[in-house]
């Protein structure tokens, strides 16, 4: 069982598909199950933890890891699949995509949408209400969020994309 999966099964009455978005399904839980606010904020940081162990299974979690790396980079459509780590990153590093459909990828068998820009990526979470807790993401998770609420502000250091939000929140 995944740790998504394992979320759902503790609601037995309701009935999760797995090959539907994992955050559709989780709101329309919540409204079928009539949670109130604090239950609904509670159970969102849980489906958020089985997300992020989620991912970290099917794509690994570490960033000295050129597998994790090269699985992204196929998944993302990289035609040839660089040698090293630095190359993976280059490639990652200019991909926009939501890491919900990431994680629902393998059980969906809909390839994510790319978007072309942060911009696009931010448009996209937002009206599709896809955030993660940039606070709360490690590793390579944390290597794919951007700047979701402000794409314009660049975020210091490396990587991509800034603030509280990023691929996600």
């Amino acid at each position: 069982m995944t740790p998504i999966q394992a979320f759902f099964a503790r609601n037995p009455e309701f009935s999760y598909d797995q090959s539907k978005e994992t955050i559709a399904q989780f709101h329309d839980m919540a409204r079928q199950l009539k949670w109130k606010k604090a239950t609904r904020c509670e159970a969102l940081r849980d489906i958020q933890a089985a997300m992020e162990q989620q991912f970290k299974e099917i794509y690994g979690g570490s960033v000295d890891d050129l597998h994790a790396w090269q699985r992204l980079c196929e998944v993302v459509g990289r035609q040839e699949i660089p040698n090293d780590i630095e190359a993976c990153k280059a490639v990652i590093e200019g991909v926009h995509v939501n890491i919900w459909d990431l994680v629902d990828y393998p059980a969906m068998k809909v390839p994510p949408p790319m978007h072309a820009t942060e911009t696009a990526l931010s448009k996209y979470t937002r009206s599709s209400g896809k955030f993660y807790p940039r606070r709360d993401a490690h590793g390579l998770l944390k290597v794919l969020l951007r700047n979701i609420l402000n794409p314009s502000r660049k975020r210091e250091g490396t990587g991509s994309g800034a603030g509280r939000r990023g691929g996600s929140e």
